[in-house]
């Protein structure tokens, strides 16, 4: 992102959820990285990175609306994916 200038502020999130197995982390970060890089926001600086059994991302905005709005898109889907993958694996060992 650009430089600051005097009164603005950047809004900026930086997160790391941690999985029990790298399996179900890869899986994640897969399912996720094509939406979450192919929005391309003009205000939006995202990063998103695999690291073993861990998701790392960061989020950096100086338009709040917008940070808000990415932060919620990214929790949703990662919360959606595990969520799919826990009911899959739920139906595999019956």
């Amino acid at each position: 992102m650009d430089g600051l200038r005097a009164g603005e502020m950047e809004y900026i999130f930086r997160g790391e959820i941690s999985f029990s197995d790298k399996r179900i982390s890869e899986t994640i970060f897969k399912a996720i990285y094509n939406d979450i890089i192919r929005e391309r926001l003009k205000d939006v600086h995202v990063k998103l990175e695999l690291s073993g059994h861990i998701v790392k991302c960061e989020i950096r905005s100086k338009s709040f609306a917008k940070f808000r709005g990415f932060v919620n898109t990214l929790l949703r889907l990662i919360n959606l994916t595990s969520l799919l993958i826990s009911s899959l694996d739920k139906l595999s060992n019956n």
